[in-house]
């Protein structure tokens, strides 16, 4: 087929492709005439109503095809020549989209904090801020002006404070039923201000009135305010609301350590905040009873106690619990882990204050396990909120778990215990987010399980590993190393057959720990008084060996190719399965030379060494040319030279015997690398 016949086939499909767009076409300008009309009918109703569709509708079929000709076919097809408009009404109709103005409306205001720029910024709030501190500091500085001459008596102050904040609240109550809503807040919020300034006036400096009824006029002035930005949704002032609610104990307070009180207090505003935002997805609000949660939980876990094992002493972790609770049960999962996340950490906070006094470990057990439960509790439906979510399956049951086994008795069995409890909540928690899965419909969701379950199935393996190091690893190092080495051993069957990367990294870290202290163990050993690998360190240094061993022939015969359960991707454990190829060899190269290093005297390890080098290379060698590994091949080459070398340089110290045993046996071995090598 010549290039002209390919030419004339192509611009024959391409016609096909207009055709088939016309009707489509059609439909298209169909619907913008019908849009223009509706336009020209609101900016001129008698004419427009009636010229715009027809307008629209002038062009026939075959102009129209040609028009979409001639943009397909630029260079056979005539150009299309604009079209002129018949009349002046068809011009005015067609032209309406591009030169008919807007019609008149009000205005709509963007959202708050939608494309507010830093001058709008700046005019919006912070002109607002700088005129409410000016006006602070000018009434301030006239009351301490008038106090100083005696003219404001403390009845007076406390009075003319009143009457001040009525008269800011009224201005801003009017402003808000003309229109001015944020700034009408605004003032309110400034009018609560001055309440709990006068109510700390009135009570704990000047004693008017004792510290109960001060306390309730602030929490009436906050809850009205709260109330109030609650019927027309200012989630803004509700925080203000919430927030001087939360204050007025601490702004109406003389010192006395009222801890009942203000806890009952504290708890009351957050559980009726929480019930009145819990669908309205206000995020600030709930941030803002997070942080009175963490403050009424820190501030009351620091009065002293005359008995730190009394059930007062726990009332602050308590409170925590509580307040972390109730987000659980009435919030929506987004804004539920904001405050229960919060509450979470003020418990870690009271736990590590008791458990530094000395307070009953049981409890402060109990109490860490529950929080930990929460927290895991906190992670599903999180959505891409990773931060969150790492801090829920990981940093607060480990926080949790640090306290609960400071808290124990520095028993090595008892914290073993502790730890492996915890390893066993992490393991559950795992399993229920992997249930979880498998109904999950949105991707967010799947990310946050997902990411979660892996937290958790880590934090089981680690914190299981760490049990067995806890509990033995002190008086019974290598039974330790043994039993971390079958564990990192079944730990790596778990992840071949669940086909779960997270495991890898408990394994990994545990593999990691028994090789190290294995080789501790041996090196600690007395050299030249000692059997070679029929000590206790040889076990744990063979436990280690084949703890590598198995996890890599786990993971070698992992099945491949599986399909994926519903919300799991498969996994691919190549990385790996390269790693756990490379490690056992070198282990049992470095274990077998650390064994023959100090046997039986100077002379014989010397000899063993020598031909320990030449044996290893050679080997080396050879099953790297059969199995055509070209790095173990080089490995090997290098090993069997250094033993030739090692003979040359340290065999003239040995007896006649040995001296030539060596000399023969590296010569020999380096004879059959040199054969294997003649064709290279």
């Amino acid at each position: 087929m010549t290039d002209f016949e390919r030419l004339a086939q192509r611009v024959d499909q391409l016609e096909g492709i207009v055709r088939g767009l016309y009707p489509l076409v059609q439909q298209l300008r169909a619907d913008v005439g019908s849009l223009v009309a509706e336009r020209a009918t609101a900016a001129n109703p008698p004419a427009a109503a009636v010229a715009g569709p027809t307008a629209i509708a002038a062009d026939p079929p075959g102009q129209t095809r040609d028009a979409i000709g001639a943009m397909a076919e630029p260079a056979v097809a005539p150009t299309a020549q604009p079209r002129v408009a018949a009349s002046p009404a068809e011009g005015r109709a067609t032209t309406a989209p591009a030169a008919s103005p807007r019609p008149a409306g009000p205005r709509t205001s963007a959202p708050d904090g939608a494309h507010l720029t830093l001058e709008a910024a700046v005019g919006r709030y912070g002109t607002l801020a700088l005129a409410t501190v000016s006006i602070l500091l000018g009434v301030g500085a006239f009351v301490r002006w008038a106090i100083a001459h005696g003219w404001l008596g403390p009845a007076v102050r406390v009075a003319l404070g009143l009457l001040a904040a009525g008269a800011v609240a009224a201005i801003g109550m009017r402003l808000r039923s003309h229109g001015a809503r944020r700034f009408g807040h605004t003032l309110l919020a400034l009018a609560l201000a001055i309440v709990h300034v006068d109510a700390w006036g009135a009570g704990p400096m000047l004693h008017l009135v004792s510290s109960p009824v001060a306390l309730g006029g602030a929490a009436m002035a906050s809850a009205a305010l709260a109330w109030l930005a609650l019927v027309d949704g200012e989630p803004t002032t509700f925080s203000v609301g919430v927030g001087g609610a939360l204050l007025a104990p601490f702004v109406t307070s003389t010192g006395e350590p009222h801890v009942v009180a203000v806890l009952t207090f504290g708890y009351a505003v957050i559980a009726i905040s929480v019930w009145a935002v819990r669908d309205r997805g206000w995020e600030i609000p709930v941030a803002i009873l997070a942080l009175g949660s963490v403050v009424y939980t820190a501030v009351t876990a620091r009065v002293s106690q005359p008995d730190w094992t009394a059930p007062a002493a726990f009332l602050p972790a308590t409170f925590a619990l509580g307040c972390a609770s109730t987000a659980m049960f009435v919030l929506p999962p987004r804004y539920r882990s904001t405050l229960a996340q919060g509450a979470l950490v003020a418990l870690w906070n009271a736990l590590a204050i008791l458990t530094a006094r000395g307070s009953l470990a049981s409890v402060v057990t109990g109490a860490a396990a529950v929080g930990t439960i929460v927290a895991y509790a906190t992670v599903p439906r999180l959505g891409d909120a990773a931060l969150r979510m790492v801090v829920g399956a990981f940093i607060l049951p480990l926080a949790l778990l640090c306290t609960a086994v400071w808290a124990v008795p520095a028993i090595p069995i008892d914290r073993a215990l502790v730890t492996a409890g915890w390893g066993a909540g992490a393991a559950v928690a795992a399993t229920m987010y992997d249930r979880l899965l498998s109904g999950a419909t949105t991707s967010s969701t799947d990310w946050s399980l997902l990411t979660g379950r892996s937290f958790a199935i880590a934090m089981a393996g680690l914190e299981g590993g760490a049990a067995i190091v806890i509990g033995f690893g002190e008086r019974h190092p290598v039974l330790s190393t043994v039993l971390l080495a079958m564990y990192s051993a079944a730990l790596a069957v778990v992840a071949a057959q669940r086909a779960w990367p997270a495991v890898l990294v408990p394994m990994f870290v545990g593999l990691a720990v028994t090789s190290l202290w294995s080789w501790q163990l041996l090196a600690a050993r007395a050299e030249y008084a000692y059997t070679p690998f029929l000590t206790r360190p040889s076990l744990a240094a063979a436990a280690s060996v084949a703890g590598w061993v198995v996890a890599a022939i786990a993971i070698r015969r992992a099945p491949r190719g599986r399909p994926a359960r519903p919300g799991v991707a498969e996994t691919d454990l190549t990385a790996a399965l390269g790693l756990l190829t490379v490690v056992p060899p070198v282990l049992l190269f470095l274990w077998v030379r650390q064994e023959l290093a100090g046997a039986v005297s100077s002379e014989v390890s010397t000899f063993l060494l020598i031909a320990y080098y030449a044996v290893a290379g050679v080997g080396a060698v050879f099953f790297g040319r059969a199995r055509t590994m070209p790095p173990v091949r080089h490995a090997g080459l290098a090993v069997a030279v250094y033993a030739a070398l090692k003979a040359v340089a340290e065999a003239s110290h040995l007896g006649i015997g040995l001296r030539v045993s060596s000399y023969l046996l590296a010569g020999a071995f380096l004879l059959a690398v040199a054969y294997w090598y003649r064709a290279a």
